[in-house]
């Protein structure tokens, strides 16, 4: 596409060169720059693209989208702007032909719930025969293909090319994870929504945002500034969703902030838009009854636990505004029997509930902790640790949450990265001493405490040995994660495939 062509809707501060150079693709990685491309500098927290003009000048590039004045030969041109990371989804959204605008893109975001809620649209879409893709924390996927996830959501070239290929595929609708990064990056920009899901807020990349403050505001864009089309190089012709939970605080908070249309759910309200009650649950599932303001449905899920209720809430009110019929939803909901590492129980002849979750946070811990809980099972085995070089106030806090709701809790390595396992180990055990919870003299059937063993592999066959008929094993931290990160290396290693091995289920 001709450069003018291309920018026209956007003001920059200065342009000079070739102004008749032809741009067949955008980049930002200077080491993926292709002849042709418009190279984008983005100016970033831990580099600066502007530093890299010279290898991309070497690998052909004919544009650089910049936010100061850079170095150009004759046959290149220069675009200043005041966001290059903005400009830039907007400027690939063209390139790509406005993919999201083809199809009914759905952005969900929050701290907790987003992946199931995305496995809820997708299985709801199946029984509407309606093509739906999936950008998310597990993988890429549409159509039967499937790209492993490098981040929960990519930069807007990456997203603008998946959904590109998705639409030359026949999908007619995208469920996408929205993180609190990409939105304070703008990460989106030049993505057009049709609807946005908000599920909740609790502490979480608090050393990435300064407060919780920070961390809701960040999440609050995508209703604010992204459904609006603030984010787009030309202005939307429909009024997009907000479906948002009024259970959670900044829920409500959110509710008020957000522009019409908007719907809120709840478990607690009677007077929401869409309320449910939850009828029954145990280790058979979950049934809620919801009704809105087409009636009422019976929604019954192999899923577990009173957050799956508010995530099935969340899916089935979103495309029951949108068009979908309540007995599709029905169906849909019944129809996804787990999600890879939420709650996913592991099959066994043993009588033992076995789950591995990707509860890494307090309140998600906290969470998984009192489902398995109400329950009502006869003990409770619990095998977690927490990252390292990531935020460390969590870690006592951790603690202290495991040490209150298990009777047996063995405390082993995450994904500790660069951080000594041992240290990561003490700062968890610090929140533990501190709830008053002994430490086990040894591990067994009757052992009642705490447990260390660093290792991650050893601390789950630790875990299944002290385990008897009726109890729950449940291994926390990394759910559909296949690898561990010690050092700078990343090793396979996936907790279900470490239950089958000592279990022989394999």
């Amino acid at each position: 596409m001709r450069l003018m062509e291309l920018i026209k809707d956007i003001k920059p501060r200065a342009l000079k060169g070739n102004l008749e150079a032809e741009v067949s693709g955008i980049s930002y990685d200077s080491r993926k720059a292709k002849p042709g491309d418009m190279f984008v500098c983005i100016p970033g927290t831990r580099d600066d693209g502007h530093k890299y003009v010279k290898q991309a000048r070497e690998r052909g590039v004919v544009v650089f989208l910049t936010s100061r004045e850079v170095e150009a030969e004759a046959a290149q041109a220069v675009v200043v702007v005041e966001e290059p990371r903005l400009e830039m989804g907007k400027l690939a959204s063209r390139l790509a032909g406005e993919p999201s605008r083809k199809m009914q893109l759905i952005g969900i975001t929050g701290t907790n719930g987003k992946t199931t809620v995305s496995y809820l649209l997708e299985a709801i879409s199946a029984v509407e025969e309606i093509a739906c893709g999936v950008i998310g924390t597990i993988n890429y996927r549409w159509q039967g293909k499937s790209i492993i996830s490098s981040n929960t959501t990519p930069e807007s070239v990456e997203v603008l090319g998946y959904l590109a290929q998705m639409v030359k595929a026949g999908v007619k609708r995208a469920a996408m994870e929205v993180s609190s990064h990409a939105l304070d990056q703008k990460r989106v920009a030049g993505i057009c929504f049709r609807a946005g899901i908000f599920t909740n807020l609790t502490p979480e990349h608090l050393d990435y945002h300064e407060n919780m403050e920070a961390y809701f505001q960040a999440k609050a864009r995508l209703f604010t500034e992204v459904l609006p089309g603030k984010w787009l190089a030309e202005k939307i012709d429909f009024q997009p969703l907000s479906v948002i939970n009024l259970d959670d605080a900044f829920g409500e908070k959110l509710f008020a902030l957000a522009p019409e249309k908007k719907v809120g759910y709840s478990l607690a309200r009677k007077s929401a838009d869409y309320y449910g009650r939850i009828v029954h649950y145990g280790w058979d599932g979950i049934r809620v009854r919801m009704t809105g303001p087409a009636g009422e449905l019976e929604l019954q899920s192999p899923l577990l636990g009173k957050i799956n209720a508010w995530n099935i809430l969340a899916a089935s009110a979103c495309l029951s505004e949108l068009g979908t019929a309540g007995e599709k939803i029905v169906q849909g909901v019944s129809a996804l029997q787990q999600v890879p590492g939420r709650m996913e129980r592991v099959a066994n002849d043993r009588g033992l509930l076995l789950l591995v979750d990707y509860a890494h946070t307090p309140d998600a811990l906290e969470n998984v902790l009192r489902i398995v809980r109400e329950l009502e099972t006869k003990r409770l085995v619990l095998v977690f640790g927490c990252v390292g070089d990531r935020d460390r106030k969590k870690r006592p806090a951790m603690g202290r949450i495991a040490a209150a709701n298990a009777q047996l809790v063995v405390v082993t390595s995450d994904n500790p990265r660069t951080e000594q396992p041992g240290k990561i180990i003490e700062e968890i055990e610090a929140g533990i001493k501190a709830a008053g919870f002994p430490k086990a003299k040894r591990p067994g059937p009757d052992a009642q405490g705490y447990l260390i063993e660093p290792d991650r592999r050893a601390a789950i066959q630790m875990a299944l040995e002290s385990a008897r008929e009726g109890d729950c094993v449940l291994i926390a931290g990394k759910g559909h994660e296949d690898y561990q990160i010690l050092g700078d290396k990343r090793i396979h290693f996936d907790d279900r495939e470490e239950v089958k091995r000592i279990l022989g289920t394999r």
